[in-house]
């Protein structure tokens, strides 16, 4: 989250107000210290932030590299069919075509779909249907690649395989170019494929050897390195909020690591992705998870982020939901099973860093890790720098704000490596603020057994909709703090939490966008004759109706979005200033990016795309 922000200012009104843009570049900011012994790094000075004339940010890092110039360079290099299946074709209908093992990755996304369809028959793909599917099309579609967004370095993976260095991962998204109505539509969707590689050797070179570009050399060789998994994370379904009014809307993510057998991919055992179904009505694997838990290593490797359950308890696939991230029970495979009682009774952890035990063993998990702060499900979706075609609306940071706090101790990690230093294994949890004792405005702070994360002065800890963890706020809102406050309660399944009784909170001279159109835990705006300093810049929202009644008639999606726009002043946004749980960093113009619901970006949705063409 980065330092405590600015104190927010108040918003008066003037006769008149004019858009505020960006700074043609965003000040260089040190890499993040945390307030705890455990968690205080070494400083780094190789994230470097920049703008391009968008406000897309660039992202550079030895542990990361996701700046445009760069990936540009390297998807000639490392273009998904041959990185994956060693083939080099044009699009994915050509891979479609020669491909056994992309067929039966298809194949995978396509039963997602059909399930998802099955248990709920109002679901359907395009925008007559108030349920939303993924149209499997796009992925044997000749208009449509697998596009390189990242390469991750994550040697500080290596504690969860000690035989091997770590891992090299490759992120591809899916991405298309078409045609509607004689023009050229340009777009993401929501599915990416993560290829996994083991990395093998000398730990020390591959942490400090660099090529001239400044990319990991390992890249050199990257064909010889043994592939570890695939892995899937598809938006199968979304509910737009008209459906879902109390939480903001509602979307289930997909997720699998496939693993080659013979000629094609098959699911295969997901890391703490407890298999829940299984373990419920087995009383010998409920009792196997609960002896691993009293285990005397298991407490102190939850609180340090590097639990692993025994594997045979795993699953084979995984459905997160968002929004509201661990308020929803899809997203914590163990608090389905557990209880408190069963992890704050362990005794042998010594609980550093504050937060309960069971909520970190579920952010040990698939659902839990990519349903923690991250955006719409993904932390690593890419930004929109390179896509020529796009107007706005698309993501202006690369990475989620888990993501971004996260960096400076991989970071560490490698820099340990390369000087010969023992690196420090331990993963602080999603939340934590940069300095516990002193959160800033919009971080996280302590409520039920978090009482260590305290707020900076002049702030005070806020429950919004979570049980455990609140946010720093001023008792004046200020643009782009939530305006709803009401816990999200379980429901009679998993998927149907709601939230039954909300207050609205006071936007002072502002106005609260609520849930009901879109705006999880809704969101202080205010119009643009209103001044509010140059952290809240003027931008505009879609209207709601006229803007999913133009995506009806077949429009693209920066016609609607653009026809049905108000002014109005959003929270600023970027590299050193992520947006709060459940918002994008969403480049509004040529100079503004401001925080927006993700699914008010095309490409983190399923719907509001043309046909997929074959």
């Amino acid at each position: 989250m980065g330092n405590p922000r600015p104190s927010p200012i108040p918003i008066e009104v003037v006769p008149s107000g004019a858009p505020l843009g960006l700074a043609s570049a965003i000040a260089h900011q040190p890499p993040i210290q945390y307030g705890t012994p455990m968690l205080m790094w070494l400083p780094l000075l190789v994230i470097s932030i920049a703008a391009l004339p968008a406000p897309v940010a660039i992202l550079t890092a030895d542990a990361l590299v996701a700046d445009p110039a760069r990936l540009e360079r390297l998807s000639t290099e490392l273009p998904f069919g041959r990185a994956v299946f060693s083939l080099d074709v044009a699009d994915l209908a050509a891979l479609h075509a020669q491909s056994a093992a992309y067929r039966s990755l298809v194949q995978v996304v396509a039963t997602d779909v059909a399930q998802a369809r099955n248990a709920d028959p109002k679901a359907g793909v395009g925008m007559r249907y108030n349920h939303r599917l993924f149209d499997v099309g796009w992925l044997q579609s000749a208009t449509a690649q697998l596009q390189l967004v990242a390469v991750a370095l994550r040697l500080d993976r290596a504690p969860f395989a000690p035989e091997h260095c770590g891992e090299l991962r490759l992120i591809y998204r899916l991405t298309y170019r078409t045609q509607v109505n004689g023009h050229s539509v340009a777009s993401r969707l929501p599915l990416t494929v993560n290829a996994v590689r083991w990395l093998d050797g000398d730990c020390a070179a591959l942490a400090k050897n660099r090529r001239s570009d400044g990319t990991p050399q390992v890249l050199d060789n990257w064909a010889k390195l043994p592939v570890k998994a695939i892995e899937l994370n598809v938006q199968t379904l979304r509910w737009p909020s008209t459906v879902r009014a109390d939480l903001g809307g509602h979307a289930e993510y997909a997720m699998h690591v496939l693993e080659p057998q013979g000629t094609v991919l098959r699911p295969a055992a997901m890391e703490n992705q407890l298999d829940v179904a299984a373990i419920a009505k087995d009383s010998i694997k409920l009792a196997k998870l609960r002896q691993w838990l009293r285990l005397p290593h298991t407490a102190t490797q939850i609180d340090a982020g590097l639990a692993l359950a025994p594997q045979q308890l795993w699953a084979t696939a995984a459905l997160s939901m968002a929004p509201r991230s661990l308020m929803r029970l899809a997203n914590r495979p163990f608090a389905q099973l557990l209880d408190d009682a069963d992890v704050l009774t362990l005794g042998a952890g010594d609980k550093v860093l504050g937060a309960t035990r069971l909520r970190r063993l579920d952010q040990h998990s698939c659902t839990g890790c990519h349903q923690s702060r991250a955006i719409a499900g993904f932390h690593l979706p890419g930004s929109g720098a390179t896509a020529a075609g796009w107007q706005s609306g698309r993501l202006a940071v690369a990475a989620s704000a888990h993501l971004l706090t996260d960096l400076p101790r991989r970071q560490a990690y490698l820099h340990a490596l390369a000087t010969g230093a023992k690196p420090r294994h331990e993963r602080p949890p999603p939340e934590v603020p940069r300095q516990p004792s002193q959160a800033g405005h919009g971080e996280h702070c302590g409520l039920h057994l978090e009482k260590d994360w305290k707020c900076a002065a002049g702030l005070q800890c806020a429950q919004i909709d979570d049980r455990d963890v609140g946010v720093c706020l001023p008792a004046q809102r200020a643009i782009g703090d939530p305006c709803e406050a009401g816990l999200v309660l379980a429901g009679k399944a998993v998927g149907l939490e709601t939230v039954p009784k909300s207050s609205q909170l006071s936007c002072g001279a502002g106005y609260c966008e609520t849930s009901r159109i879109g705006f999880p835990a809704g969101l202080c705006a205010a119009g643009c004759a209103v001044t509010a300093g140059p952290l809240a810049p003027c931008a505009g929202i879609p209207g709601i109706v006229e803007f999913n009644a133009c995506l009806a008639r077949g429009t693209p999606f920066d016609q609607c979005a653009s026809s049905s726009l108000r002014p109005a002043r959003l929270r600023r946004c970027g590299l050193d200033e992520p947006c709060r749980d459940d918002y994008a960093c969403m480049a509004a113009s040529a100079t503004v990016a401001v925080c927006m619901p993700p699914y008010f970006l095309q490409e983190l949705r399923v719907d509001g795309h043309p046909p997929a063409r074959k």
